[in-house]
């Protein structure tokens, strides 16, 4: 018998890219979108180092305990959430994949 016992959590402290919108999710849910920079520092032979990604993250207007007018360009966040990943299909018919974090908890630290 399988057993599927996956965990899908994922922790990240970054600085919003822009203000938060409110916006429609893939499932018609009510969310906060925004993208959010994670910036990791390394040294290497020496040499400090820094590599950059971003994600889009969305927050579900029920999970908010704050107004989206706090969720500002450049304010740093801690959040706690999970990976997804769904499909599009766009004007020309070529399907790509987006990958999000959909969190359900966060705190900002500045």
């Amino acid at each position: 018998m399988l057993n599927n016992n996956g965990i899908n959590r994922i922790y990240v402290v970054g600085n919003l890219l822009e203000n938060a919108i409110n916006n429609v999710s893939s499932s018609h849910a009510d969310v906060v979108q925004f993208p959010l920079l994670i910036t990791e520092s390394y040294v290497k032979q020496g040499v400090k180092k820094e590599f950059e990604q971003v994600f889009d993250i969305m927050i579900p207007r029920s999970a908010l305990y704050t107004n989206i007018e706090n969720f500002v360009k450049g304010r740093m966040i801690h959040l706690e959430g999970r990976i997804q990943t769904h499909s599009v299909i766009d004007q020309q018919g070529t399907k790509s994949y987006i990958t999000q974090i959909l969190a359900h908890k966060y705190s900002f630290l500045n």
